[in-house]
């Protein structure tokens, strides 16, 4: 693309995507400092440093920057949890706390994202549907890690798809409740206790799963 024209190094493209990332960058600072009332495109755009015209070139609306700011924050989350239990050895218990820790740290180090994603994404009519996505890919990423601790790792059976949402749904509590202050937990307790408690419900599998046969 020879006609592209490129400003101090930079193309048309990558100026754009930078721009793009500067203004998601702006909803999470503003959220931050102000919660989700502070959120409006003109306190954005000047958080980020640009013209409102420039917010309409990369977003419909308010609602179209708050959806995407979400995507962003889920993806983040989803790679620190996949990141955590990459090439670790088949144990539940180590894998359990990989996942628990990598959350409670993104809720410690970024919690209005954390907050975001779990709180103020709740009831929300635009954002619902993006939330329950979350859920669903969070549900069968546990159904898969289930499986692996039956007897018989490919048997699809109900109640791996029910242990799976029950873990996934119980989290989301726990860690909304410990960011408003609901659970007096430190970090480390509030893992070592999730593992404990989620573990109880995955060694069940293996009891209701021989009885439905």
């Amino acid at each position: 693309m020879s006609g592209e024209r490129t400003y101090g190094g930079a193309s048309a493209q990558q100026r754009h995507d930078e721009r793009r990332e500067r203004l998601i960058r702006a909803v999470f600072d503003l959220l931050a400092t102000d919660g989700t009332t502070g959120l409006t495109i003109r306190k954005v755009a000047v958080t980020a440093g640009v013209s409102p015209r420039y917010v309409y070139e990369d977003f419909t609306d308010l609602d179209d920057l708050r959806c995407q700011s979400f995507d962003s924050a889920a993806e983040e989350i989803t790679g620190l949890v996949l990141d955590a239990v990459a090439d670790l050895p088949p144990d539940p218990r180590v894998q359990l706390t990989a996942v628990f820790d990598a959350g409670a740290r993104f809720a410690v180090e970024q919690p209005h994202k954390a907050r975001f994603l779990l709180a103020d994404s709740f009831g929300d009519p635009v954002l619902a549907q993006r939330r329950q996505r979350v859920s669903d890919t969070f549900a069968v990423g546990f159904s898969f890690y289930v499986r692996d601790y039956l007897p018989d790792p490919d048997a699809p059976g109900p109640a791996v798809e029910l242990a799976a949402r029950m873990l996934v749904g119980a989290a989301t509590e726990i860690f909304t409740s410990w960011l408003n202050g609901s659970l007096k937990y430190s970090r480390q307790q509030l893992v070592d206790d999730m593992v404990d408690l989620f573990l109880g419900p995955i060694n069940a599998l293996t009891r209701i799963h021989h009885d439905t046969r």
